[in-house]
């Protein structure tokens, strides 16, 4: 120390001197410059100085960097905008972003901007399908990762309905549509339901949209209210119709025109016709019986006759007795009234007078 002197330290001109800050140590030969606490205004160029010689050298003082906020995962429709967001504590700090391994660079769809604070934007201003992966912010040696998910756009409503729907008359029906519109929904979806060509009224179909399907409430279930209808859903890309026959199953009305012909002392043939309407379920068999008039026994049952067959060949007659017979349609929904014949036939043969 004897050679050296005095020995002073400088920042830029300016003599530094000890605080609580900067501490100044000299030990034998050996001379430090502790700065604490350092700050970014702590850069700049250092000398040491003594009677016999100089020394200097600068100093740059780097932030602490990390990531304030990270990539996070994103699901994003195509053809939407969409921002990717990460914050560093480095302000002066460079990124840069990577799809894979390929680095994405500035276009006309694409900026990359710092807005301060560290914050940095990376915006698909039209997103495409191809920009989904895994995206890394790389910053020094800093890394954040995340997943973009990009959704097809909306398609129009995609759904299906049987043709045919049949359900019990008098009570209300409830009918769900599913439907679908690609993996994304952006545009709200319409319905539209027409009976026999012309638009339901609200007394007729409860019409509901749900977010992915559609539900009709039929209020008026009639038989005579089923018929062919067209449902219609639409969203901004377009429109889509499917039709289905509902048919509202009832009870048959009764068979017509009972009458007896081929009459002879034990036989005859009994013939009627089949309802004007079956109740929108096929016939599941007609039920015939006899009554013998002057018993006053009431009506026996005979055997069960096929749905599709409107005769019955009567083999059991008793000679002289008079006789009526009446018969009923039997559907999965129940059964008819009865048709009954008027007059009273007798059990003789065509050639006998009485």
């Amino acid at each position: 120390s004897s050679v050296l002197g005095t020995v002073e330290w400088f920042k830029g001109d300016e003599k530094i001197v000890e605080s609580d800050k900067v501490q100044i140590i000299k030990d034998g030969r050996k001379h430090k410059l502790v700065l604490k606490d350092v700050a970014k205004t702590d850069s700049g160029m250092y000398r040491c100085v003594s009677n016999a010689d100089k020394t200097e050298a600068e100093i740059f003082v780097k932030r602490p960097n990390k990531f304030m906020k990270k990539l996070k995962d994103t699901t994003a429709d195509e053809t939407t905008e969409c921002t990717l967001e990460i914050q560093v504590q480095d302000e002066e700090a460079d990124v840069q972003f990577f799809l894979g391994e390929t680095e994405i660079v500035k276009n006309d769809r694409i900026n990359i901007v710092a807005t301060g604070d560290g914050t940095w934007k990376l915006t698909y201003k039209k997103l495409e399908l191809a920009d989904a992966g895994e995206i890394t912010c790389v910053c020094g040696p800093l890394t954040s990762k995340c997943t973009l998910k990009v959704n097809k756009k909306e398609t129009k409503p995609k759904f299906e309905v049987p043709p045919k729907v049949e359900t019990p008359a008098k009570v209300e029906k409830v009918l769900e549509v599913p439907f679908t519109t690609g993996e994304s929904r952006q545009s709200k979806v319409t319905a539209k339901v027409f009976k026999d060509g012309k638009p339901v009224s609200p007394a007729e179909v409860d019409i509901v949209v749900e977010n992915d399907k559609l539900v009709l409430k039929f209020k008026k279930t009639e038989f005579k209210d089923s018929g062919e209808f067209k449902i219609v859903l639409e969203n901004a890309t377009g429109a889509e119709e499917h039709t289905t026959n509902v048919v509202f199953q009832d009870k048959p009305q009764a068979p017509q025109d009972i009458e007896c012909t081929s009459i002879y002392q034990t036989r005859c043939l009994v013939k009627w016709k089949a309802p004007v309407n079956d109740g929108g379920a096929p016939l599941t068999k007609y039920v015939l019986e006899r009554q013998d008039v002057f018993k006053r026994s009431g009506w026996d049952k005979l055997e069960d006759v096929p749905g599709d067959q409107t005769k019955f060949n009567c083999t059991d007659l008793t000679p002289g007795r008079h006789y009526k017979f009446r018969v009923k349609a039997v559907n999965i929904m129940g059964e008819s009234e009865y048709c009954s014949m008027e007059e009273d036939i007798i059990a003789k043969d065509p050639w006998t007078e009485h």
